[in-house]
């Protein structure tokens, strides 16, 4: 299961890649008097054709699984907080993953380590322009 932020970041950011994304962008926005938090993974890869099929945990567009439990796992979290996670795709212009999440709330996940993930990201594909921005 995917405990924190930065595991969710990794496992979309990873899909992107394996999409063909050239470019991917992670954004972090806290909102202290909203008490919010907005995780956006967004790419330049393939995207979906059908968006809303993402959410479900036994479609995937992989070969060697045959379920995809990345999203179902993010929108389980944010809607834990109160949030949801909202997806804009189009084949071939990429795709963009928002989560919204309530701070305040109990079952806010934790953030883990971001900026190790981001590194290791940007590491092991240097093919791959990598940025984060965190927004407070």
């Amino acid at each position: 299961m995917l405990d924190d932020l930065s595991l969710h970041i990794l496992d979309i950011a990873q899909n992107g890649i394996a999409a063909g994304a050239g470019r991917i962008e992670i954004t972090l926005a806290e909102n202290a008097a909203e008490k919010t938090l907005t995780l956006t993974v967004g790419d330049n890869g393939g995207g979906a054709a059908v968006p809303e099929r993402l959410y479900d945990p036994f479609y995937t567009t992989r070969t060697e699984r045959i379920v995809g439990l990345g999203i179902p796992f993010l929108a389980q979290a944010a809607e834990l907080t109160g949030g949801r996670v909202t997806i804009r795709s189009a084949p071939g212009k990429g795709m963009t993953v928002t989560a919204l999440f309530h701070t305040d709330q109990i079952d806010m996940p934790p953030e883990g380590e971001i900026s190790e993930s981001v590194t290791l990201l940007a590491a092991l594909n240097p093919a791959v322009e990598v940025r984060y921005t965190r927004q407070t």
